[in-house]
């Protein structure tokens, strides 16, 4: 069964690498086009882009959230100790979310 997905690099310099990243996993790129200078993009590469901005800000406030929790620090030794961490930031996330959608 062949791998599909998405591919999301960050910045150009990832960009020259996404054919020899993506491609043999089935991914299709997700870039941001940029105008050449003095021409303005088509109404198919405006579409795509404010497609993958609207996905990319949904994540990006994700990780936000939790960075504004103390998610990204992490003073453990071990992976075990890590990924525990990491677990229950996620669990105090969600729970927190939920008491938003809940009001």
């Amino acid at each position: 069964m062949p791998r599909t997905g998405r591919c999301w690099p960050t910045r150009p310099t990832t960009a020259r690498n996404t054919k020899r990243i993506c491609w043999p996993w089935g991914a299709e790129e997700f870039l941001l086009r940029k105008a050449p200078r003095g021409q303005a993009l088509s109404a198919a590469e405006q579409k795509s882009n404010h497609t993958i901005s609207r996905i990319r800000v949904r994540v990006e406030h994700i990780f936000a959230r939790m960075a504004q929790m103390g998610a990204d620090f992490c003073r453990s030794i071990g992976l075990a100790r890590a990924t525990a961490h990491n677990h229950l930031c996620n669990l105090v996330y969600n729970m927190d979310r939920y008491a938003c959608l809940r009001k």
